[in-house]
């Protein structure tokens, strides 16, 4: 994963660039992510996720940000509007995202 440098000094871009680091460390620590992600099927092909990453990466901070969380953890843009603090979990082996109903997500009824 790429070194992420934030001079941004707004709160939310502190959020995401810590959440990113989170999520980035917790996957390094995944002894079976290599299996994982050769079986996975992809919405991007490799050359379409690296002009992303580009794009990403001359982006102001908390664009940049955003845009980096959005490709490494495939996260929808309306998801990662609602994501509160308690709704990621960096415990385990596999960190993983509940998707809540809140004031800025509704969640539709089944």
């Amino acid at each position: 994963m790429p070194e992420i440098n934030c001079r941004s000094s707004t709160p939310l871009a502190y959020f995401y660039a810590a959440l990113l680091a989170q999520f980035c460390a917790a996957l390094d620590r995944n002894k079976k992510r290599e299996e994982q992600l050769a079986k996975k099927k992809w919405p991007l092909n490799p050359e379409e996720f690296r002009k992303y990453e580009e794009a990403a990466h001359k982006a102001e901070d908390h664009v940049r940000l955003l845009l980096l969380f959005l490709l490494y953890t495939g996260c929808r843009v309306s998801d990662a509007y609602g994501l509160e603090v308690r709704d990621v979990n960096l415990t385990e082996n596999i960190p993983t995202m509940y998707l809540r109903h809140n004031s800025i997500r509704r969640l539709d009824k089944d």
